[in-house]
Parts: C-alpha cells; structure tokens; sequence
C-alpha cells in the first residue's frame, strides 16, 4: 500500500501546467485571433475533455516508472535467489563430501574388522592343523623312542639282534625242496660279492615272493660282530653286476616297520609343500645325444647330473622317428625331427626335456602342442595346488644351415602358440635361437616397465632382429643379463657369441630367484 501511494505523487506531479492552463482559460470563451468561432462548449463537455486530457498526459509516465521499479525488483530477486541457491549448492556439496567421508571411513573400518576377523580364524585354524600334526610327531617319536628303548634293553636276550635281510638275491626253484640251496647262494653273495669268507650262517629261509618278485631271504648269524662287518661291506654289492640289485637291511619286527613307515609319510606330506617352493630349469644345445651306451652319452649323463636341475630342455638331440633317451632319475619328453634326408646317416634337430622323476608324483604333466618343428610345448599342473606352468622349448637353425627354414614363419607359429598357452598359467620360453640381439631391446621403451640388460654381445643378425620383435609384441624378456652370472652361450675357436635364452613374461622377472650361464 505504501509503494502505491508513493506512485500517485510522482505521476501528479508530472502533469503539465501550461496545457492545464490553456484548457482553462479556452473554458473562459475568449478566443485567440485568427481562429473560428465555434460553438461554446458546454459545461459539462468541458469536464470530460479536462478529464481525458488529464488521464492521456498522466499514463505515460505513470507505465514507465512501473516498468523500471518492477526490473529493479525482479532483479534483485533473481540476484538473491542465485546467491541464496549458490549457498545451498556449496553447503549440499560440503555435506555431501562429509558423509562420503563418514561412509568411506565407517566401510574401511567395518571392512578392516572383518578381515581381521577372517584373518584371525584361518590362523587359529591353521595353528590348530600344526598342533595335531605337531602331536602327531611327538606320538610317534614317543613310540619310536619307547620301541628302540625297548630293542636296547633288549638286544642281548633278542633272536633279531644277529638277524638281517636280504632283498632281490635270484630265487631258484630248487630253494623249495632244499634249505641249504638258500644257505650256500646266501654264502656266496657274502664271499663274492662283499669278499667276506666263512660266514657262519644258522639259517637262511626265503619268505614267499609275489609272482614275478624273488622273496625276501632272513639270514641268522652267529654273533652281531658278523652282522657289523657285513653291513660295513654291502657297499661293494653296487660294484658287482651280479649283485648290484641286491639290497641288505636289518630285520625288523612289524611294530618297527609301521612306525617307520608311518614316520615316512609325515615327512613326505610335511614337505610337499617346500618342495614345490622352486623349481630348477636349465636348457642345453648338446648337440647330439647317442641313444647307445658310449663315451658320447656317459659324458652327457655326467653333465646332466652336475646341473642337478628338475627340468633340463634340450635342443639338438639328434634322434630319429620315436627314439627316446634313458637317465636314471629322469623321465624324457621328445619332439623329434620327422623330416630327414634320405641319405642322413643320423638324426638332427629335435628338442625335449629331461623332467625329474619326482616331479610327476606332485604335477601332472603333459605334452600340449608339438604341431611345429622345432617347437615343443609341455605344461606342469600341480596336484597340490593351483600352480600351472607351461614350458616352450625351441631350436631354430641359424640362418647359414644347409636346411631350408622361414625364420619369419616359425616366430609368427610361436607368437600364435604363446598367445593360445598364456591362459593356462605362468609361460616359460627357452632354447637356441641362433639370434644375436647386439643392442636391440625387447621392450617399448618409456611405455614398459622392465629393467634394461647388460649387452656382452654387441653383433645383431636377422634372427637377432626377429627375436627382439617378438619378445616386444608377446611382452617376455630375457633373463641373459638381467639377473645372476651373464656370459656368451657359444664359444668356438672361430668366436663366441649368445645365441641361447630363456625368456619369461614381464610380470614374472620378479619370481625369478636366480640365472647363471654355465
């Protein structure tokens, strides 16, 4: 109401005085010269014209100053609601964040509780297995120690203390109508084989063997001095081809036995587990390995046990169609080469794995591609745990061999089979390649994360070229000068150079406990 009021003095104090006055005093009927004389208006007609003039000069500004004072207005409202809707946004924001806040920290919390609880219950339960297993030993320690206390107190009184077995003396078919057929063959096992004469003997009788197995002979002496200085001599029975399978024990009793043989499997299944800890690989171009009995294969066997490695991929065996190769120990894998001349007088090429026998009491192990020359894949899954491991072992022949061979198309081969086994777990690649890499890396520089290696070959080739490609497209590096002792793989009177490698995935160089050229 206030505002209205004030609007009414301001429109009257604009009408105009001068066009009142003129109105006026034509009311008065006095008439300016030079203009007709009309018809004198009526009183009344006076009013209304004094009337419409007054309303058409008041409206004009009247509207104007309404417009301005109401922009001025809206105005200033659109400004205190933008201020006021900022203040809201701001504090809505700070809230927000607050209780983003709050959560974030009341989820670590509740997540940190929990895990320490779960943490706390694997442990205790973990704990609770290692004191049964715990007890487990000290029962049968106990046992033991109460069995050999037992054997101790004993021995002069007990008919075993003078006693021993034999295991894998030849059977004969007579032993089973004459005693003394048993009694004169063990006779000659002591004197022949050990060199150990007049062995009195009280009696010899062969327990019955399963079919195909020569029985167990329990031999009964005279005194425990003969018994000592038997077992002192058994050594020599390894030297002897006619006794080197045969074997001498004590003879135990059967509550002995078990408690050994109990104490035997604790140990074993305790150390599963540290025995899957590493692995020992090693890989070697032998360059021929006779599958006969000769200086060629005794010399290789020889270093084969200096490496003691668990798996020892060769390159170049040199053997035919299905010819395998025999180690003590091992077990051999083999992927010969089918395509030879026809006036070869041997083998060439080819490439395997000598594994570790024990190996396949803990992994399941399996040849998974030989489609490719030259190319052997075999991969490990461990029956105790997830585990999984392929191996690739290669030989591609330099590029100067009298045979024929596409250095590009057995790389894109590989790269094809590195892609189709990398899902099956951790990927190992080894072999000779007759690639000289000189200074070329096998990694994108300032896009991936590997530690340069130290170059003790500085001379690159067209295989060099090749394999540092490869390696930078599957994303392995070589372990030749990264880690441990580096050193050239090939020395001749002619040179030396490197030309074997053994590569991993970028992401695996940090399991790799140690590497060494030998």
């Amino acid at each position: 109401m206030q505002v209205s009021d004030v609007n009414k003095i301001n429109m009257i104090s604009q009408v105009n005085p001068t066009q009142l006055d003129y109105n006026t005093s034509n009311s008065d009927g006095n008439t300016q010269p030079g203009t007709s004389r009309k018809r004198q208006s009526s009183e009344k007609d006076d009013i209304e014209n004094k009337k419409l003039k007054v309303t058409e000069q008041l409206q004009i500004p009247l509207m104007g100053e309404s417009e301005k004072f109401l922009f001025s207005a809206i105005q200033n409202l659109a400004t205190n609601i933008t201020v006021s809707f900022n203040m809201l946004n701001d504090r809505m924001i700070k809230m927000e964040s607050s209780i983003k806040a709050k959560i974030s920290a009341k989820i670590e919390s509740a997540l940190k509780t929990k895990v320490k609880e779960e943490v706390g219950k694997m442990k205790k339960v973990i704990q609770q297995d290692f004191d049964r297993i715990y007890d487990k030993i000290d029962n049968v320690q106990k046992s033991y120690d109460d069995l050999a206390k037992n054997k101790d107190n004993g021995t002069k009184n007990s008919t075993r203390a003078a006693n021993l077995v034999i295991k894998n003396l030849e059977y004969d078919a007579s032993e089973k109508d004459d005693n003394q057929i048993t009694v004169h063959k063990v006779q000659a096992l002591f004197r022949d084989g050990m060199t150990i004469p007049d062995v009195k003997i009280k009696s010899a009788s062969r327990k019955q063997g399963r079919e195909n197995h020569n029985g167990i002979i329990i031999v009964e002496l005279d005194d425990a001095a003969q018994k000592k200085t038997i077992f002192s001599q058994k050594r020599k029975l390894k030297n002897n081809a006619a006794y080197k399978k045969v074997y001498i024990d004590n003879d135990l009793s059967l509550e002995t036995r078990i408690v050994q043989n109990n104490m035997r499997i604790i140990i074993k299944e305790m150390g599963k587990e540290q025995d899957m800890d590493r692995l020992r690989l090693g890989v070697w171009n032998c360059r021929g390995w006779s599958t006969r009995r000769n200086d060629n294969s005794t010399f290789r066997k020889l270093v084969l046990e200096h490496f003691n490695c668990d798996i020892l991929a060769i390159c170049e065996s040199f053997l035919r169609e299905e010819e395998q190769l025999c180690v003590p120990g091992y077990k051999w894998i083999g992927h010969n080469r089918t395509n030879l001349h026809r006036n070869a007088v041997r083998g060439s090429g080819g490439v395997g794995a000598f594994i570790r026998s024990e190996l396949f009491n803990s992994f399941d192990i399996e040849i998974i591609d030989k489609s490719v020359e030259g190319i052997l894949w075999i991969s490990f899954n461990c029956k105790y745990s997830d585990l999984t491991f392929s191996l690739g072992i290669c030989y591609l022949p330099p590029s100067v061999s009298t045979r024929l061979n596409d250095q590009e198309k057995f790389f894109e081969n590989l790269l094809h089979q590195v892609y189709c086994n990398q899902l099956k777990g951790n990927t190992i690649i080894c072999g000779v390649f007759h690639a000289r890499c000189g200074f070329n890396t096998d990694y994108i520089e300032g896009i991936d994360d590997v530690i340069p290696r130290s170059v003790i070959d500085s001379i690159e080739n067209h295989n060099g070229d090749l394999f540092s490609d490869f390696l930078s497209d599957v994303n392995f590096a070589m372990l030749n000068g990264r880690l441990g002792v580096n050193d050239y793989t090939y020395i001749s009177p002619a040179g030396k150079s490197v030309v074997d490698y053994i590569c991993v995935p970028y992401e695996q160089l940090n399991r790799i406990l140690d590497f060494k050229v030998l």
